[in-house]
């Protein structure tokens, strides 16, 4: 986990395009960014706002590239990508088979950067031991085709081995 308060939860993505690629979900139930309650959409950016930053100082980017796509899981989520070309959120692109040490070096790194303008962003809990859980989470929040797609990412992914 690298956030979490009352509406949204940030965590790494299992699957990134580049190191430091973080999902920011909102908690409420909804499949379309455009669906989105108008109160949550100002709230979810102010939410992200930090986690964006502390990415570009913690990773090698010209800066924090954010993409929704919507496609991959029929819940509304956002990407955060430390990036240097608008070819960096090509989602087509290959990618990186990353270990548990390797994600869970990039969330300390995001971690280390981020400021204290959200105090549960630095609870120890579980999901900070292992930063995979996040996904978990994310299924937990929708629906029964979300939590089962998480299931078969989780049981069939080779980092959960």
């Amino acid at each position: 986990k690298i956030a979490e308060n009352d509406q949204f939860f940030a965590f790494l993505d299992i699957f990134p395009l580049v190191e430091g690629h973080v999902l920011v979900v909102p908690k409420t139930e909804v499949d379309k960014l455009f669906d989105v309650p108008d109160e949550f959409l100002a709230e979810w950016l102010v939410f992200a706002k930090p986690i964006a930053h502390a990415i570009e100082k913690a990773f090698d980017c010209k800066r924090c590239g954010i993409s929704v796509i919507g496609l991959e899981v029929p819940h509304a989520h956002m990407h955060l990508l430390p990036i240097h070309s608008s070819n960096d959120l090509n989602f087509t692109r290959p990618k990186l088979k990353c270990s548990g040490e390797e994600l869970k070096a990039a969330q300390q790194k995001i971690l280390a950067k981020l400021v204290n303008d959200q105090p549960e962003a630095h609870t120890m809990d579980r999901f900070q031991h292992d930063p995979r859980i996040g996904f978990e989470m994310f299924a937990e929040f929708g629906n029964e085709n979300i939590h089962a797609a998480a299931q078969e990412i989780i049981v069939f992914s080779p980092y959960m081995q």
